[in-house]
């Protein structure tokens, strides 16, 4: 199930996104999520450059190409409004996403999510070195590496 309303899409701008010294051009959107909120997000022209929020939250699956929401509030409100803090990592799933919070100069710079979780015997907390998840790093492509959880579950 999609957290976005993709039929609420609405161009407001235009913006450049700066990767690795390239300047990729596309649109500012708003769009609602399933709470009813709105958030803004980014489009490139190609129709085919996303980065980690963009992977996380399933704005890869958008109509008329993927789309990215930007890091701060727009993120903060896809978390407030969708999903559940997990309190101890321990309790963390496959499938759940993890948020990279409080860094500067951004609050949200970072997501990714949870493809398989170890926790250290007799500790609560994921195992760094065995736990893996599915990220991007800006633009690039998709990866799976080794690692505050967020869960969204029905």
């Amino acid at each position: 199930m999609s957290l976005f309303r993709w039929g609420t899409i609405k161009e407001t701008g235009t913006q450049y996104i700066q990767h690795q010294g390239v300047s990729y051009p596309g649109k500012v959107l708003e769009v609602g999520i399933v709470s009813g909120s709105v958030i803004l997000a980014w489009r490139a022209d190609d129709l085919q450059q996303y980065f980690c929020h963009g992977l996380t939250f399933g704005g890869k699956a958008a109509l008329g190409g993927p789309i990215s929401p930007f890091t701060g509030w727009s993120v903060e409100a896809i978390l407030a409004d969708c999903f559940f803090r997990i309190t101890d990592e321990a309790d963390a799933q496959t499938g759940d996403i993890l948020v990279w919070i409080g860094l500067a100069p951004e609050s949200t710079p970072h997501s990714a999510i949870l493809t398989t979780t170890a926790v250290d015997p007799g500790l609560d907390y994921l195992d760094e070195h065995t736990t893996t998840l599915q990220s991007k790093n800006g633009l690039n492509p998709n990866s799976v590496r080794h690692i505050c959880c967020w869960a969204h579950r029905n």
